[in-house]
């Protein structure tokens, strides 16, 4: 079962009701749910994105990189959300959706390449 709702405490909770069964949501997240015990994983959508940054900062206790991430998801959510990682992929958008201008992402980092 996936948990977005961004809560640590809830998240550690939940895992030690079912180990292994709860996976963490919410990109803000990140940073935080390698440190809780028991947890299934991790769902993310801006790993589609930044794959390599994402799995640095999973692996990793940097404070810079956490920085970075809420400051990435803040801007991600100013441009349109998935719209904006459906723009930085340059997989366009299908109506209802409108992609977003490219004077809205900028600040953000490309997509990484494979």
């Amino acid at each position: 079962m996936q948990d977005a709702c961004e809560d640590p405490h809830r998240l550690a909770r939940m895992s030690l009701q079912d180990p292994g069964a709860i996976l963490a949501g919410g990109d803000r997240m990140m940073g935080i749910a390698p440190r809780i015990p028991q947890l299934g994983g991790f769902v993310s959508a801006i790993a589609n994105v930044w794959p390599s940054f994402c799995l640095r900062l999973f692996r990793s206790e940097e404070s810079q990189l956490e920085d970075a991430l809420v400051d990435r998801v803040n801007r991600i959510r100013a441009s349109g959300g998935v719209m904006a990682l459906k723009a930085l992929l340059r997989m366009g958008c299908r109506a209802p959706l409108i992609e977003p201008l490219d004077e809205q992402l900028i600040g953000l980092p490309p997509a990484e390449g494979p």
